[in-house]
C-alpha cells in the first residue's frame, strides 16, 4: 500500500529537524538559528519571508510576525510557535544556558551578524554565534522520497516544455519570442514560474554560457541552444539541450559529439561511494583526450532542490570534491564546450543518485 503524500510528506519533515539536531551534536554546537526563507521553509513546511527558527539540541521554537502567525501556528511542522515578542524570544535563548549557536555565514549579512550579536549580549547569558558555511546544506543535498516526487514532477513540466518549444520554432524567430512561448507555456502546465531567466541563444550566441535572450533571428542551418527551468510547489528543474535549425555546422557537430562521450563519462561513475570530484575529473579527460578541455569554462553541475543552485557543486577542485556520493543526492551534470564567435553546446540533465546508481531525471533525451 502506497503511503498517503501527507504522511509522507509529515514524516520526513520530521526527521529533518532530527537530522539537524545531529549534526549540531556532531559538530560541537549547542543550537542553530536559521532565517533564511529556503531554509525555513525545508524545517517548517511554511513559505515565509521572514521569520526565526531556533533549534537546539533537544528543542525548537519558531519566530514568527503577525502576518504568518495565524497559519504557522496551523500549519508548521516545527513547534512552538511564537508571535515575535523580545521578551519570549530572550526567556527562550535564556533556557539554552551559555550555549555555541551557529549561524550560516554564506546567507547571513554581517549587519544581521551585528543585530543577533546584540541580542545575545541582552540575553546576559554568555551564548557565542558561530558562524558555519553551508550550515543546513550537509541535510538539504540529500534528497527524501517527498522532495524526489516534487522534483520529477517539476522535470517533467519541463520536459513538455523542451517538447512543445521544439514545435513552435521556425526560422525567422527571435529568441525572445520563443522566451515568451515558453513562459506562457510553462503557466498553462502548472508550473509557478521559472526557476531562472530563460536561456535562449541562436546560432554564435550559443557560445555564451549565460546569454539572455534578445532579438536575434533564427537563420536556416545554426544551432539553437536552450537552458530552460521551472519551480514547480517551490521545487526546481534544470535541463539544457542543442539541436540544429537545418544542415549542422560541421564543427559544432563534433562538439556535440565531444560533449556527450564526456556526458556519459560522467554518468556511468554516478553510484554511491564515488567521489563528486571525479566525475568533473572524467569530464574533462574525455575533452582533453580531443584537445577540447580548454574550451569547457565553468563547473560540471550543482546540486538542485529548493534553489536552482544548492549544494554540492560539482567541480574537480571545488569545497565539495571529496564528498562521496549518497542515495538521495540530485545535481545536475551540465558539460559544456563553447567557441567564441563560432557557437557552444552544453547538455544538461538532473542526475538522482540511488542505491545501485542512478537515474536520469530529464530522461537524457
Amino acid at each position: 500500500m502506497s503511503v498517503p503524500i501527507f504522511q509522507l510528506k509529515k514524516e520526513e519533515m520530521q526527521g529533518r529537524i532530527k537530522s539537524l539536531q545531529t549534526l549540531l551534536s556532531k559538530e560541537h554546537l549547542d543550537a542553530c538559528v536559521l532565517e533564511q526563507p529556503d531554509d525555513l521553509f525545508y524545517f517548517t513546511g511554511l513559505h515565509l519571508s521572514y521569520g526565526r527558527l531556533w533549534v537546539h539540541k533537544k528543542k525548537t521554537s519558531l519566530f514568527v510576525d503577525s502576518r504568518y502567525i495565524e497559519v504557522a501556528m496551523k500549519d508548521s511542522f516545527v513547534q512552538p510557535v511564537v508571535l515575535f515578542n523580545e521578551e519570549k524570544e530572550k526567556a527562550f535563548v535564556n533556557s539554552l544556558g551559555p550555549a555555541k549557536i551557529a549561524f550560516d555565514g554564506t546567507t547571513l549579512s554581517y549587519s544581521r551578524f551585528a543585530e543577533l550579536s546584540k541580542f545575545l549580549e541582552k540575553c546576559g547569558n554568555s551564548s557565542s554565534l558561530i558562524p558555519k558555511e553551508r550550515l543546513t546544506s550537509p541535510i538539504r543535498m540529500i534528497k527524501g522520497m517527498f522532495e524526489i516526487k516534487e522534483l520529477k514532477a517539476s522535470a517533467n513540466i519541463l520536459k513538455s516544455a523542451f517538447w512543445f518549444l521544439r514545435g513552435k520554432i521556425k526560422v525567422g524567430m527571435t529568441e525572445v519570442e520563443l522566451a515568451r512561448e515558453f513562459e506562457i507555456f510553462l503557466r498553462l502546465a502548472g508550473a509557478e514560474r521559472a526557476a531562472f531567466e530563460p536561456i535562449i541563444a541562436f546560432g554564435k550566441n550559443s557560445a555564451m554560457p549565460h546569454h539572455r535572450a534578445g532579438k536575434t533571428k533564427l537563420k536556416e542551418n545554426q544551432i539553437v541552444l536552450m537552458d530552460l527551468g521551472v519551480v514547480v510547489n517551490h521545487y526546481h528543474s534544470d535541463m539544457t539541450r542543442v539541436f540544429f535549425q537545418g544542415v549542422p555546422d560541421p564543427i559544432l557537430l563534433y562538439l556535440t559529439s565531444v560533449l556527450k562521450k564526456a556526458h556519459t563519462a560522467a554518468r556511468l561513475l554516478c553510484k554511491p561511494g564515488v567521489r563528486l570530484g571525479q566525475l568533473d575529473e572524467a569530464v574533462r579527460e574525455v575533452m582533453r583526450k580531443d584537445n577540447m578541455e580548454q574550451y569547457f569554462t565553468h563547473s560540471l553541475g550543482h546540486g538542485i532542490g529548493l534553489e536552482t543552485h544548492e549544494a554540492p557543486k560539482v567541480r574537480f577542485d571545488s569545497i565539495d570534491k571529496d564528498l562521496l556520493l549518497e542515495p538521495g543526492m540530485m545535481f545536475t551534470i551540465e558539460p559544456g564546450l563553447y567557441l567564441p564567435g563560432k557557437g557552444g553546446v552544453r547538455w544538461e540533465d538532473m542526475v538522482l543518485i540511488t542505491k545501485n546508481g542512478c537515474q536520469i531525471i530529464t530522461d537524457g533525451k
